[in-house]
């Protein structure tokens, strides 16, 4: 299992990985997301990290392994574990998924914002970077067309 919240100094590599991988197994994506679903199935909860470095932002920003384990060690969100054999990862299950009641949509709502504006050519990126030192955001959803074109308009989620 691994120790969390280790003192050392995260890099910026380090904590875009914890944020991506986290944001992976959080309360808002992990509920939609039909494919790490199926894989949480397979053994108790634990991913291949082989099956991780596939999904797209996070392999952009690394592939190694030992860089993925190292900012896991050092998160602070204790959200995630790391096998023993250090080949999976997985939610730790002393944080479950919330129970989505209509009590928690309705919180969910109270605490979503909508922002138009941008330039259709922003990027993800972009957008967190505009949203920085503006509170903690827990998901952002990009407004796009049919053809995948990024409208300038997006829906934010406080945490």
């Amino acid at each position: 299992m691994a120790e969390n919240g280790d003192s050392e100094k995260m890099t910026d590599l380090e904590s875009k990985i914890c944020q991506q991988i986290e944001y992976y197994f959080g309360d808002f994506n992990l509920p939609r997301d039909k494919f790490l679903k199926e894989q949480i199935k397979i053994d108790d909860g634990w991913v291949p990290l082989e099956i991780m470095i596939k999904f797209n932002r996070l392999s952009k920003l690394t592939k190694d392994f030992d860089v993925i384990r190292s900012a896991l060690k050092k998160s602070k969100a204790e959200l995630m574990e790391v096998s023993e054999d250090k080949t999976k990862i997985r939610r730790s299950p002393s944080k479950p998924l919330p129970e989505v009641t209509d009590e928690y949509k309705n919180e969910v709502k109270n605490r979503s914002i909508y922002v138009k504006g941008f330039p259709t050519d922003a990027t993800l990126d972009d957008i967190k970077e505009w949203l920085e030192g503006k509170g903690q955001v827990q998901n952002i959803q990009m407004r796009r067309t049919l053809h995948k074109a990024f409208k300038g308009r997006l829906l934010c989620k406080k945490e």
